[in-house]
């Protein structure tokens, strides 16, 4: 049985209080109304003239609404949703109040046959078929999981491996046992327990020299990023061979822990720049405080460079005038 307009908005009404209400016989009368309005045809016109969608989706989210009541408002919503896709007919009270069609529609272009009865010739007909679309695609659903790269999701874990690292009574530490645990075994299929082992020591003796504040989280994020580079698997593998002891791995700084064919790169890029400060550094100051080594002579060139961290002194490149000798010191 098709409800008319009115009758909805009462249904509205009534579905509206009794949410607002606590006690069971409320609770009845929702459940009462969503029964009702399962024999409602949806359309646009009529859930935007009475509201009652926005008010059936409200009982999703209402602190009162049962779990029953949640998925019946759910199922309803989306039966609905099929109503107006589909186009499905109007209500009672909805087609009386649907203005004619305008002079030129289908409705109108209708013709007497030749004995005077009323009737729809053939072209009136073609004019008057209605293609009813297809339902929209469901877009895949964008919602997913923490954001990790595909590399990590894919490799080993120590859920992966059923495996259960010591507790250490800190929730930090713990993650961080299972971020090393990741790292060390994300490319190999040696024995979970010996990688764990390995990475639960790494995590300890982090923990020793940092403590549990950023210092330490840094250090982490270092260690993990370095053992699951896949540009520098000898490092990785170093550590699960054991030529690398943890207690070194410990305390190797980022340039340590660069692979081979970085530290070449690291290593080219200082000699250029030196060079190219020695190449720019035409206006040598010559001077006789230093003497050359090779032709005692004691006219020489000099200039400066802060080749080390700030905190130490500068280098002192000097080049004989005499021989050409040259040599540096700090």
């Amino acid at each position: 049985m098709t409800l008319s307009t009115d009758t909805i908005r009462i249904l509205k009404s009534s579905l509206t209080k009794a949410l607002d209400s606590s006690n069971s016989s409320s609770n009845d009368a929702v459940d009462d109304v969503l029964e009702r309005l399962k024999s409602v045809a949806a359309t646009a016109e009529l859930l935007k003239s009475t509201g009652i969608g926005v008010a059936v989706n409200g009982i999703r989210k209402h602190p009162l609404a049962s779990d029953a009541q949640r998925v019946a408002a759910k199922q309803l919503i989306g039966k609905w949703k099929t109503d107006v896709d589909y186009g499905a007919p109007a209500t009672a009270d909805a087609k009386s109040h649907t203005p004619r069609a305008r002079s030129g529609t289908p409705r109108e272009d209708t013709a007497k046959n030749s004995n005077g009865k009323g009737g729809v010739n053939s072209e009136s007909k073609r004019d008057m078929k209605v293609d009813i679309p297809p339902p929209p695609a469901r877009r895949p659903s964008s919602i997913s999981g923490p954001s990790t790269p595909a590399s990590a999701s894919a490799g080993r874990s120590l859920e992966s491996d059923n495996l259960t690292a010591a507790a250490t009574g800190d929730t930090l530490r713990d993650k961080c046992i299972g971020f090393l645990y990741a790292a060390l075994a994300h490319d190999t299929k040696e024995d979970g327990k010996m990688i764990l082992e390995k990475a639960e020591l790494l995590e300890r003796l982090t923990f020793e020299e940092h403590g549990t504040g950023q210092p330490y989280k840094n250090r982490i994020k270092t260690l993990r990023f370095n053992l699951s580079d896949t540009h520098n698997p000898n490092l990785c593998a170093r550590v699960l061979a054991g030529s690398l002891p943890i207690a070194s791995l410990a305390q190797m700084d980022t340039a340590e822990m660069a692979s081979d064919e970085r530290k070449l790169e690291v290593e080219k890029a200082k000699k250029f720049a030196l060079e190219e400060a020695i190449s720019k550094n035409d206006t040598q100051a010559e001077t006789d405080m230093f003497q050359c080594g090779k032709c005692k002579a004691r006219r020489t060139k000099y200039y400066q460079l802060q080749t080390r961290s700030a905190d130490e002194p500068m280098t002192t490149f000097v080049t004989c005038v005499n021989c050409g000798k040259k040599w540096k010191f700090c």
